[in-house]
């Protein structure tokens, strides 16, 4: 039997973009490096696109930006995760579904849960975190205040942000949502069987 590689930040950070799941220069990655400090895609930058020499090195503790280009503004988003040394990557996406969802007037969150086991198996519990604008200052403590025990969090009005102890798991728990965000949309008005909670 063969052993499984896993991706490297670029080639998973190439794979979501190519699979439509963020377009443009959204969405931003980031992954622990050797020593501590975090590698995260520049600012700016489209995610279809990295190449490993373009990568920003920061400190997590208090942002230092180390080496490469400026990083992404969303970089102490990522910082909030990492204060746990378990997360060794975080995947801040801005898929279609998702962030459809994240503009609800409503808390579907516990619908979310509902549709399949996976849900609850690699994302819950799922935070909720108010609206705040990209790359403003107030935002790492806004998600922080609103995170709790979670590792993955739906931000009103913008996408998605997921952390793991490993970069498929970070970008798996962010696919899930992006699946559950499109069943719970395609499902409107139909009779469900939903799971009991």
């Amino acid at each position: 039997m063969s052993a499984y590689r896993s991706p490297s930040l670029v080639e998973l950070a190439r794979d979501l973009y190519l699979r439509g799941l963020t377009p443009g220069t959204t969405g931003n990655v980031s992954q622990r490096a050797d020593g501590g400090a975090i590698h995260v895609s520049p600012t700016n930058s489209c995610l279809g696109y990295l190449a490993e020499s373009e990568l920003s090195l920061v400190d997590p503790r208090d942002g230092v930006h180390l080496a490469g280009p400026r990083p992404s503004k969303e970089a102490g988003l990522h910082r909030i995760f990492y204060s746990d040394p378990a997360v060794q990557a975080v995947v801040h996406l801005h898929s279609p579904w998702a962030s459809a969802l994240s503009c609800l007037n409503a808390d579907v969150r516990d619908e979310l849960g509902r549709f399949t086991p996976y849900f609850g198996m690699k994302v819950a519990p799922l935070a909720l975190v108010p609206y705040f604008a990209p790359g403003a200052a107030d935002g790492p403590a806004v998600l922080r205040s609103h995170l709790g025990a979670a590792r993955a969090a739906l931000l009103r009005n913008h996408g998605t942000i997921t952390a793991g102890a490993s970069l498929l798991e970070a970008a798996n728990a962010a696919e899930e949502i992006e699946q559950a965000a499109r069943t719970w949309f395609v499902t409107r008005g139909q009779i469900l069987q939903l799971l009991s909670t």
